[in-house]
């Protein structure tokens, strides 16, 4: 087995050489630059899993305050003023969960 220097084997995120290297970047700089980093502060709940500290009722456990950093194209932010499509993005993302009570604390470019 060849040692990567990455965690699991995944190699180290950078390419072989200068050349291949500045080239990732500027495929990574393209794809992010009409995006907008969006902070969502939501609750969720999980169903009949135990976590510590969390309030259990009938079955489900209920998460309050969870903070995610969601990178989204520029055209579509406006979806993620409507508190339906803003759930069904979060669910999308975490499908374990059962998101509710979202709201968007955060908007800008980074």
């Amino acid at each position: 087995m060849v040692r990567t220097g990455g965690p699991r084997g995944h190699g180290s995120g950078r390419a072989a050489t200068p050349e291949a290297e500045a080239a990732r970047r500027a495929k990574i700089s393209e794809a992010q630059r009409d995006t907008v980093v969006v902070t969502i502060v939501s609750d969720y709940r999980l169903r009949s899993r135990y976590v510590r500290g969390g309030k259990q009722y009938a079955g489900w456990n209920y998460i309050q305050g969870r903070r995610y950093r969601i990178r989204v194209k520029t055209d579509e932010a406006n979806a993620l003023y409507d508190r339906e499509s803003r759930e069904a993005i979060l669910d999308e993302r975490a499908p374990h969960r059962a998101h509710y009570r979202s709201y968007i604390v955060a908007e800008g470019r980074e």
